[in-house]
Protein backbone atom coordinates (compact mmCIF):
# COMPACT_ATOMS: atom_id res chain seq x y z
CA UNK A 1 0.00 0.00 0.00
CA UNK A 2 1.20 3.55 -0.62
CA UNK A 3 2.65 5.44 2.33
CA UNK A 4 -0.10 6.65 4.63
CA UNK A 5 -2.63 4.11 3.36
CA UNK A 6 -3.82 1.13 5.44
CA UNK A 7 -2.33 -2.22 4.41
CA UNK A 8 -3.99 -5.54 5.22
CA UNK A 9 -1.84 -8.60 5.82
CA UNK A 10 -3.76 -11.37 4.14
CA UNK A 11 -1.78 -14.27 5.54
CA UNK A 12 -3.44 -15.77 8.59
CA UNK A 13 -1.21 -15.09 11.60
CA UNK A 14 -1.88 -16.47 15.04
CA UNK A 15 -0.39 -14.84 18.12
CA UNK A 16 1.53 -18.06 18.67
CA UNK A 17 3.02 -17.97 15.15
CA UNK A 18 4.07 -14.33 15.56
CA UNK A 19 5.61 -15.15 18.94
CA UNK A 20 7.67 -17.96 17.41
CA UNK A 21 8.91 -15.68 14.62
CA UNK A 22 10.06 -12.93 16.97
CA UNK A 23 11.24 -15.11 19.86
CA UNK A 24 8.63 -13.96 22.37
CA UNK A 25 5.90 -15.58 24.44
CA UNK A 26 2.37 -15.67 23.03
CA UNK A 27 1.11 -13.68 26.03
CA UNK A 28 3.60 -10.90 25.29
CA UNK A 29 2.53 -10.75 21.64
CA UNK A 30 -1.15 -10.60 22.66
CA UNK A 31 -0.46 -7.77 25.12
CA UNK A 32 1.56 -5.71 22.62
CA UNK A 33 -1.00 -6.21 19.83
CA UNK A 34 -3.75 -5.07 22.22
CA UNK A 35 -1.74 -1.90 22.90
CA UNK A 36 -1.25 -1.34 19.18
CA UNK A 37 -5.01 -1.76 18.60
CA UNK A 38 -5.85 0.67 21.41
CA UNK A 39 -3.42 3.23 19.97
CA UNK A 40 -4.97 2.87 16.49
CA UNK A 41 -1.78 1.49 14.91
CA UNK A 42 -3.44 -1.74 13.76
CA UNK A 43 -6.88 -3.24 13.32
CA UNK A 44 -7.52 -6.96 13.60
CA UNK A 45 -10.43 -9.03 12.41
CA UNK A 46 -10.36 -12.78 12.79
CA UNK A 47 -6.84 -13.66 11.63
CA UNK A 48 -6.35 -10.59 9.43
CA UNK A 49 -4.32 -7.61 10.55
CA UNK A 50 -4.56 -4.16 8.96
CA UNK A 51 -1.74 -1.72 9.56
CA UNK A 52 -3.44 1.63 10.08
CA UNK A 53 -0.44 3.75 11.04
CA UNK A 54 2.76 2.43 9.50
CA UNK A 55 4.75 5.51 10.49
CA UNK A 56 3.96 5.00 14.18
CA UNK A 57 4.98 1.34 14.00
CA UNK A 58 8.21 2.24 12.22
CA UNK A 59 8.94 4.82 14.92
CA UNK A 60 8.50 2.12 17.57
CA UNK A 61 11.06 -0.02 15.73
CA UNK A 62 13.77 2.60 16.24
CA UNK A 63 15.94 2.53 19.37
CA UNK A 64 14.14 5.59 20.79
CA UNK A 65 10.61 4.42 19.99
CA UNK A 66 9.38 1.93 22.55
CA UNK A 67 5.80 0.92 23.38
CA UNK A 68 4.54 2.40 26.61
Amino acid sequence: APAGEPATLVRAFTHRAIARQVGARRETVSRILARFRAAGYIRTERRLMTIMNRGALEALATPRGRPR
